[in-house]
């Protein structure tokens, strides 16, 4: 983005709203029939909504069906239907407006941070856009158009969707400053009046923001990935409005080194951090957005050699999610032991079950194989229950392919605004015991689902002639298979309960002005209370392989997955194993009768 770019450059909102198109009353027919049978037919979660908030969906928009044609505008058809899906509290089922708002995202130039402090909560500005000089980092904001800032913010989250109270209130609070247009329609005013206090003490002043719209660029990723598509917005969009780096920047204690390049950049940042004496990586996942599993995860593994092995901070915080299959693929990375995917549940009904049938392999509309699911569909509707059997999406194979490429400690940073795929990944990460998971709120933002919209499912039934498109590039999407969780937590659904951190940390006022100091001081002590198991490997001359451990006192030896070689190791030993020929080598260390460090190598003939 050039650096010259200026927020009042961007359109008002007040004439942007004026060139939304309208949409006839066969339109709003069709698009509220294709969602009576999303919902009706396809979405998981629709007993667990219907029994834990009493809401009845199909109801509502049966209701909305009839009074749509009555409705003036276009808007309050967008808003009706809107609603419908908020009252799921589910931001991976939801109707996307159509592509005249799309992309469109409705800005503040200033955007907003909340922290405690003597046990009162406080909201202050965190950035201002370029060019906007009635604001500056730091003030405090304390009325919102004259509602007091903590009832404007809870009055805002409780019209938010989100599946838990923590990410309700997140959401709603960068709601306040940035409205992705495609989940909702354009907030109703104009322009916003903020009283500001400067500083404790100090005279309050009045500050007048006009609302503008920002057009981000269309990409396909926003309508098949398991993507939380509010969050990926706000991502996007924040990085256009106020120059977001993604780089945190640190202080006291601890020194930021030089960032390690990245490919694509976008995708991760990585640096090391010196904390006293003790070298660290950092490393962060703003996305999981890809078309490439592979590549994601070889640029994931390709960083993790070049950063610290002391430890690693492993930052996804406001990760609105992408595709499972990566974030499943990098858990291995970062453990010895065996990674087992999130089973994933169907609901059972007849479409569920035709569905299941025309996705097998033979069918040439074939988006994803769901013949696995088939049989247990089949049984569950014959004897009445309501979900499919649990089966994993992500293939065990690739999850446990390559192995441990990481051997330091892992701290995991956590936000309410994680979500979907994030959530996976997080749930993975504690359940498979990596690491512990500190957070800065209490909750993340549970969406344990795969998604498919509404024109994914047409093409997959072969259904293009049969059942109409939807108008003006609007979309529905819907969660088709649900998330359960494995090891101490086997069988939990995601949804809506998400991942509590292990351990909370309250933001400060300094994590949200300086670049998170004390988030990252925090990460690093839970860091230098864990052990590193090195484990590493020289490949000599004779085809003789030099092996080194630290903190172990075992080592296993596999040649193409059968044991070869059991012994104990004393410390600083050196451990020479002959290589027979081509294959592959595993090692694998212990302490105490526990594995804790794994590696795998492919010997090729030279």
């Amino acid at each position: 983005m050039p650096t010259t770019w200026r927020w009042h450059r961007a359109e008002t909102l007040a004439r942007f709203r004026a060139t939304i198109p309208t949409l006839s009353p066969a339109e709003r027919q069709t698009l509220v029939d294709a969602a009576i049978r999303l919902l009706a037919d396809y979405y998981v979660h629709l007993p667990q909504k219907q029994a834990s908030h009493g809401v009845d969906p199909l109801a509502q928009l049966r209701a909305l069906r009839r009074r749509s044609p009555m409705l003036d505008s276009a808007a309050g058809f967008h808003a009706a239907l809107t609603e419908v899906f908020d009252a799921l509290l589910d931001l991976h089922t939801n109707y996307l407006l159509p592509s005249a708002l799309a992309q469109a995202v409705a800005f503040l130039p200033l955007q907003l941070g909340e922290y405690c402090v003597a046990g009162r909560q406080r909201v202050i500005v965190t950035r201002v856009s370029a060019g906007f000089l009635d604001a500056a980092p730091g003030e405090e904001v304390v009325a919102w158009s004259g509602v007091p800032i903590l009832r404007a913010l809870e009055r805002a989250a409780a019209r938010t969707a989100g599946a838990n109270a923590c990410a309700q209130r997140a959401h709603a609070l960068a709601a306040m400053t940035l409205r992705p247009l495609a989940k909702r329609p354009p907030p109703d005013e104009d322009w916003v009046a903020i009283q500001i206090r400067p500083s404790q003490g100090a005279k309050l002043r009045e500050v007048r923001a006009v609302w503008r719209v920002l057009t981000l660029t269309a990409r396909d990723e926003r309508r098949a990935a398991s993507l939380d598509v509010q969050s990926d917005a706000l991502r996007r969009s924040r990085g256009r409005l106020f120059h977001a780096r993604g780089l945190l920047t640190t202080g006291g204690a601890t020194e930021l080194k030089a960032p390690v390049p990245t490919e694509p950049p976008h995708k991760f940042t990585a640096a090391a951090l010196r904390i006293g004496r003790i070298h660290v990586g950092y490393l962060r996942i703003p996305t999981f957005v890809t078309h490439d599993a592979d590549a994601f995860v070889a640029e994931f593994a390709r960083l993790l050699a070049l950063l610290p092995p002391r430890g690693l901070i492993l930052d996804v915080r406001d990760n609105g999610g992408g595709l499972v299959e990566a974030a499943e693929r990098c858990l291995q990375l970062l453990t010895p032991g065996r990674i087992e995917p999130a089973p994933m549940q169907l609901r059972a009904t007849p479409a569920t079950l035709a569905l299941c049938r025309s996705q097998g392999p033979a069918n040439p509309y074939r988006v994803t194989d769901l013949s696995p699911w088939y049989l247990s569909v089949e049984h569950a509707l014959e004897t009445g229950a309501m979900y499919s059997a649990a089966l994993p999406m992500t293939s065990p194979e690739a999850c446990n392919a390559i192995g441990q490429r990481y051997h330091g400690p892992v701290v995991l940073l956590t936000s309410a605004l994680c979500y979907s795929a994030t959530d996976i990944f997080a749930a993975g990460l504690q359940d498979h015991g990596i690491g512990p998971v500190l957070g800065v709120h209490a909750c993340t933002g549970a969406g344990g689902a795969n998604v498919w919209p509404f024109a994914v499912l047409r093409s997959a039934l072969a259904e293009t002639d049969a059942v109409p498109g939807l108008p003006q590039g609007a979309e529905l999407r819907v969660a088709l298979r649900r998330s359960l969780r494995v090891g101490p937590h086997a069988g939990l659904e995601l949804e809506e309960r998400g991942v509590v951190p292990d351990v909370l940390h309250e933001l400060t006022r300094r994590d949200l002005l300086e670049g998170d100091p004390d988030l990252i001081a925090h990460a690093a002590r839970l860091l230098m209370q864990r052990t590193p198991y090195p484990l590493d490997v020289t490949l000599g001359p004779g085809r003789m392989a030099t092996i080194r451990l630290r903190h172990s006192d075992r080592l296993d030896v596999l040649w193409n997955g059968r044991p070869t070689l059991s012994r104990d190791v004393a410390p600083g030993e050196e451990i020479h194993v002959p290589l027979p020929g081509e294959g592959r080598l595993g090692l694998r260390g212990y302490a105490d009768g526990v594995l804790v460090s794994a590696r795998n190598l492919d010997i090729a003939v030279t």
